[in-house]
């Protein structure tokens, strides 16, 4: 005599599903948390700019070899494994589940009947009592020093620095020799170089990493204007460190300084670089005058000057002043005479 069909089956197999669910992702967590850890660790180093060809390399290889290593650990659960589960979490005893295929043999008594209908009776109370289940994953057990939360602050961290410029970074991490970023983009940063006006030197717009270091000549100021949700961001040149100031309610936060002698500009944001440029600081040389020739008096009376005169970067106003010797005794009759001749110089 077999046992009657259970009442609520589709509720049962709900159940039963949400087991069996429980069950493989609590396994795939445990064959496959290495390599989560591995994925949130490279991601952090692309979208804080640290992605370079060998890196990505090293991440596809790391990457594969874990998932091969997570496959041969995961274990698909059995329906034995699975009903047990269920039973356990439902806290219900004596194993509704796993006797579902018990029955009678021979000829059974009357009395023999009468127990089975009892069994058969409490059975489908038992199965009424089942609950749903959710997986445990027991991360405690498995990461005792609670490095997934540092990890995850990092990465929204890393994500919110990122800014407009997330997307492309990951794909940077993934297709390392077919995706380059565009450094001509709307990007979240950019930095203006000035110039001193007498070096008649252009401003230098910089939206990202140039290839090549940029000339600052000495005198120059930087200003940096960084759209951002989370904000902390400064600029460092040298052992000068600025903070960027929020305009009024908007995501922009901007900063104007000089720049010092150094070789690198940085902006950085809650101590995660953003964006570094590196500068070849041009000092300012004085100008040098040369006498190339002995003075000499014209035949109207002028005293001819042969000067050389070199400047890195030209000259505005020469000035040139003559006074009597000391040892000179008889001094002239009349005033000083003062004459002044402006010369135009390139």
């Amino acid at each position: 005599m077999n046992s009657p069909e259970e009442p609520g089956s589709g509720r049962l197999t709900a159940r039963l599903w949400s087991a069996r669910l429980s069950l493989l992702a609590e396994r795939a967590m445990a064959a496959f948390l290495g390599t989560l850890f591995w994925i949130a660790a490279f991601l952090i180093l692309a979208l804080l700019g640290l992605t370079f060809p060998f890196i990505a390399i090293l991440f596809w290889l790391g990457l594969i070899s874990l998932l091969v290593y997570g496959y041969k650990k995961f274990q698909r659960p059995s329906p034995a494994e699975i009903e047990a589960r269920l039973e356990q979490d439902s806290r219900v005893r004596h194993r509704p589940l796993r006797s579902r295929a018990d029955h009678l043999t021979g000829t059974p008594s009357e009395g023999g009947r009468t127990l089975w209908a009892y069994e058969i009776k409490r059975r489908k109370t038992l199965l009424s009592l089942l609950k749903w289940v959710t997986p445990r994953f027991n991360f405690v057990r498995r990461d005792p020093y609670a490095l997934r939360v540092a990890v995850i602050l990092l990465l929204v961290t890393a994500f919110v620095s990122a800014g407009a410029t997330a997307p492309d970074k990951i794909r940077h991490l993934l297709i390392p020799f077919s995706v380059t970023l565009d450094n001509n983009q709307k990007t979240a940063i950019k930095v203006l170089i000035m110039p001193p006006a007498y070096t008649q030197k252009p401003y230098l717009m910089l939206t990202g990493r140039p290839p090549e270091p940029v000339t600052v000549p000495q005198g120059s100021t930087v200003k940096v204007m960084v759209q951002s949700l989370l904000g902390h961001l400064s600029l460092s040149i040298a052992d000068d460190k600025v903070p960027l100031v929020r305009e009024g309610k908007t995501d922009l936060y901007a900063v104007e300084s000089r720049i010092p002698e150094g070789d690198t500009i940085k902006i950085s944001q809650v101590g995660f670089p953003r964006l570094s440029i590196p500068i070849i600081y041009i000092k300012d040389q004085p100008p040098s005058v040369a006498l190339r020739e002995q003075p000499e008096v014209t035949a109207t009376g002028q005293l001819r000057l042969p000067l050389t005169i070199e400047d890195d970067y030209g000259l505005k106003l020469i000035r040139v002043r003559a006074m009597l010797s000391a040892t000179v005794h008889e001094r002239p009759l009349g005033k000083p005479v003062y004459e002044e001749q402006s010369i135009i110089v390139s």
